[in-house]
């Protein structure tokens, strides 16, 4: 994923498949995902950004997941 703008977290709705890892790719920094459901009962993958990363902008985070296939819920 390409983070464009300053953020504290990331979140990635209507996903089905289960994080296991993910890492800033520039310094290899690990951060921890958590598979959750939004507030309208949809899978969602976050990620809760460290404090210091909050004003960083144009950086990618890879995240490892457990299945093969993307995994998109109909809506």
């Amino acid at each position: 994923m390409h983070v464009l703008k300053k953020r504290e977290y990331i979140e990635l709705p209507n996903i089905a498949n289960h994080s296991v890892s993910a890492r800033v790719l520039k310094n290899d920094r690990a951060l921890e995902p958590q598979n959750t459901l939004n507030c309208e009962g949809t899978p969602t993958i976050v990620i809760h950004l460290p404090k210091d990363m909050w004003k960083e902008t144009n950086y990618c985070v890879e995240i490892s997941l457990q299945e093969e296939d993307l995994e998109f819920l109909s809506l």
